[in-house]
């Protein structure tokens, strides 16, 4: 985009150089705008999928009981969603569309909720021996595994949906031309 931009800049400066004048088509018009929507579309979606990323690292750390990763894996998650949710809050709307920013800082807030409640409360039962876990510790285990594979699913398809929402309603249609 910057690229794009030092070309548009320069391609003005030798048009008025040479007293020439540019008319952009509105072909270009619609290529701009969808380059905005991507750009603006892909640098949301990069930050949910680095949470989904960090979220399933954990995952894959609390089904392998690896106590040392378990910690180092749910405090990092905790870092990342704190930072992702100040850069999400900060982001302007497209258009003032915010909905698709929205569902994304709701899941990463989700996912921020856990870590640092049924993500840590699953850390502090795993690091008992099993012979001294009590049946409170088996349930609040199952219920924060249920939780997670509720709760998550949910929110991950309002993200899908405000995701697809947002392309639909904001990438360019092409003109059609009249019949006669």
């Amino acid at each position: 985009d910057e690229a794009a931009q030092r070309y548009a800049a320069a391609q003005r400066t030798f048009a008025e150089k040479h007293n020439i004048e540019i008319q952009e088509a509105e072909q270009n018009a619609g290529m701009q705008e969808l380059n905005l929507l991507n750009n603006y579309h892909q640098s949301i979606f990069l930050k949910y999928s680095k949470i989904l990323m960090r979220n399933n690292e954990f995952m894959q750390y609390l089904n392998a009981q690896q106590m040392e990763n378990i910690s180092k894996s749910r405090l990092q998650l905790v870092e990342d969603t704190r930072e992702t949710i100040k850069v999400l809050e900060a982001m302007p709307a497209f258009k003032e569309d915010t909905e698709y920013r929205d569902a994304v800082a709701a899941f990463v807030r989700e996912i921020q909720k856990l870590a640092v409640g049924d993500y840590k409360d699953l850390e502090t039962i795993l690091k008992k021996a099993e012979t001294e876990r009590t049946q409170e510790d088996v349930d609040t285990f199952n219920s924060a595994m249920q939780n997670f594979q509720t709760v998550i699913p949910q929110i991950n398809a309002v993200v899908n949906e405000k995701g697809n929402e947002l392309l639909k309603k904001y990438v360019p249609k092409p003109r059609v031309a009249k019949q006669l």
